[in-house]
């Protein structure tokens, strides 16, 4: 039984938080796919902030959008979700990691990291490190723009500038951190996914079992899209891409597969 109140749905044991401003713009057959899916996710409790978050679940949990090699993890892997939104990929991910695992959870968007440290709490997950930074090739500030509507960000567009952020280079982050090796890197990050690889040569070198998923489907303000440009790069860093699912890129490290 589908229940409503206050903003919040309930299937079974599991509860779905919306917001009360946005919930009367969602369509209502989005609303029940939600309520239908959530058990999917093994996750009680989740925060909603735009409606537009249901096509990103669906994305991960129902479409496989990031494939099967989160099936490769081990429990005590440390992993990396760059531009985590609102958490769905980090949540899940803490799963598989388990207690002894860490999931940094990288999101520049204020608004989007505010419900991505309620996810995290709510849901009382310890393995998660949540960091409210842009990553890039190196430490700088850059401009995003994002909408009332959307919780995309997009890095590129100097002539859209809204607000200015912090952004670092993974390397950086990864030496603040004192981790030396990651075992997956999942980023979807508006087109800045060529400066973020720029800035993790040293992680990926240091990795000796790693997974890269990165939606490389964005275009450049040149119109070229950044897979065209990430494929080769990612090549000469010794990686094996499976180019069946192109625009998106499934890397391993070829030395992980020995």
């Amino acid at each position: 039984m589908l229940e409503n109140k206050d903003g919040i749905l309930k299937y079974k044991e599991f509860e779905f938080v919306l917001e009360r401003n946005i919930y009367k713009d969602i369509p209502l057959h989005q609303k029940y796919l939600y309520a239908a899916l959530i058990p999917i996710l093994k996750i009680p409790k989740y925060y909603l902030l735009f409606w537009d978050d249901i096509i990103i679940f669906r994305e991960i949990f129902i479409d496989n959008f990031y494939g099967k090699e989160s099936d490769n993890l081990e429990y005590g892997d440390i992993v990396l979700d760059i531009g985590s939104s609102i958490g769905w990929y980090s949540l899940f991910l803490s799963k598989l990691i388990g207690k002894n695992g860490k999931v940094i959870s990288i999101e520049p968007n204020p608004n989007n990291f505010r419900y991505l440290k309620k996810n995290i709490k709510w849901n009382n997950l310890d393995n998660i490190i949540a960091i409210n930074k842009g990553i890039w090739s190196k430490k700088s500030k850059l401009f995003f723009t994002n909408t009332k509507y959307s919780s995309e960000l997009n890095l590129t567009s100097i002539s859209l500038k809204k607000k200015e952020i912090d952004v670092d280079s993974i390397d950086n982050l990864m030496k603040e951190l004192d981790i030396e090796q990651v075992n997956l890197i999942k980023m979807d990050i508006e087109g800045a996914e060529i400066k973020a690889i720029k800035g993790a040569l040293d992680t990926i070198k240091n990795s000796q079992r790693i997974i890269l998923k990165i939606a490389a489907y964005h275009k450049l303000d040149s119109g070229i899209e950044t897979y065209k440009i990430l494929v080769p790069l990612l090549e000469k860093l010794d990686f094996k891409i499976n180019k069946k699912y192109l625009p998106m890129i499934f890397a391993i490290k070829n030395n992980s597969l020995k």
